[in-house]
């Protein structure tokens, strides 16, 4: 959304305006106002925003104003070929909440859409093959998540609760990478930086994130300019940038300062800088590193810690560990985490068809089937 668009949205949302809001709320709002009373809304809408965190105020209001009767999820794409988002479904009844009325809960998998929603048109539960249509009591209806589940996701969730597993938060923090705001100019491929002299090369770092990471191994092809050393130094000027990498800054910044310029939070003085460079980057830290974007095989362990993540997230272990290398190699002495095997123990937990599967429970996809790996609650 643009300024104008989201200040719009923002009005239209008043206090359910927080976080990272979508401008389909504001639809979803607005018609909600505009519904006479005893009216049913229907409307299509991104299935993340049932779960959103951003979006629980927003839920909350429509809850408290409206009979929810119908939350459906169509898993995949095949309903809207050019959709870049699974898409959810929400109809409900502008009348006073009982808490004893009915919903239907639809889950659908893809090609099955047809036959889901000639289901609806019945208003019966249904468990066929390829999709669920249940129904539950609006007190059963959480503001936390709306997003419907299949029988054997519950399966799992109840299973996972019940064995008490550690969630990710008790373990790592989970920290989004780099924000350049202009991949093409300040990521490299080889190519491109070896043409640069080599004293510039020092103001550049292996990127890892979306498109490096394949079947849990890491192919560094590109770099990214990051003007942030390890020694503490950092080029903070206009004219200091110019003194170090004089041949980038000519072939690639000067070129486009109309167009950096332009981005958030940049003006005439900054605005060669990164959009975000994550700071907990700068100092070198062993961390599990993973696309935005992925599945199993989206997984991969920096031991060194020295890559840059670039549209991807860093794990970085909070707490600190000391494992008996005994266990390893049978000698008696302790190694630190990232010293031992249990990183790649984890990865290859992270990589497995398993927690694919856990994955589905928490993070919603996108286009081509993969999972948004931001993290989330649980």
């Amino acid at each position: 959304m643009d300024a104008k668009v989201k200040q719009t949205a923002a009005s239209i949302l008043g206090d359910s305006a927080t976080g990272r809001y979508d401008l389909s709320m504001a639809f979803i709002s607005k018609a909600s106002n505009s519904v006479a009373t005893g009216g049913i809304l229907t409307s299509l809408l991104p299935a993340s925003l049932l779960e959103t965190r951003s979006g629980v105020a927003w839920r909350t209001g429509l809850a408290s104003k409206n009979t929810i009767k119908l939350l459906g999820r169509f898993q995949g794409f095949n309903l809207f070929k050019n959709s870049t988002v699974e898409i959810g479904l929400l109809t409900f009844h502008k009348a006073k909440v009982s808490v004893s009325d009915q919903a239907l809960l639809l889950v659908s998998e893809t090609s099955r859409e047809g036959a889901a929603l000639r289901a609806i048109r019945l208003l019966q539960p249904s468990n066929d093959e390829g999709f669920e249509l249940s129904s539950v009591s609006q007190s059963e209806i959480d503001s936390a998540s709306w997003l419907p589940r299949s029988l054997k996701s519950l399966e799992l969730k109840k299973l996972l609760s019940r064995i008490d597993l550690p969630v990710v938060s008790k373990m790592f923090e989970v920290k989004q990478g780099i924000r350049t705001g202009a991949n093409n100019i300040f990521i490299l491929n080889e190519q491109q930086l070896m043409m640069l002299p080599k004293a510039e090369h020092a103001w550049f770092r292996q990127a890892v994130g979306q498109g490096s990471i394949l079947g849990g191994s890491i192919r560094l092809r590109n770099y990214v300019f990051y003007p942030y050393a390890y020694d503490g130094t950092e080029i903070r000027s206009l004219e200091s940038l110019q003194h170090e990498v004089p041949t980038y800054f000519k072939q690639f910044l000067l070129p486009n300062q109309a167009e950096l310029s332009q981005r958030a939070r940049r003006s005439d003085e900054n605005w060669w800088k990164l959009s975000e460079h994550r700071s907990w980057l700068v100092n070198p830290k062993p961390k599990i590193v993973s696309t935005y974007f992925g599945s199993s095989g989206s997984f991969s362990f920096d031991l060194e810690g020295t890559l840059a993540v670039v549209q991807g997230f860093g794990w970085i272990r909070t707490s600190v560990d000391r494992i008996f290398s005994d266990v390893v190699t049978g000698e008696n002495e302790e190694l630190s985490w990232e010293q031992s095997r249990t990183p790649y123990a984890f990865v290859a937990i992270l990589n497995s068809e398993f927690f694919q599967q856990v994955l589905g429970l928490h993070c919603p996809r996108v286009q081509g089937g993969q999972f948004d790996l931001s993290a989330r609650p649980g």
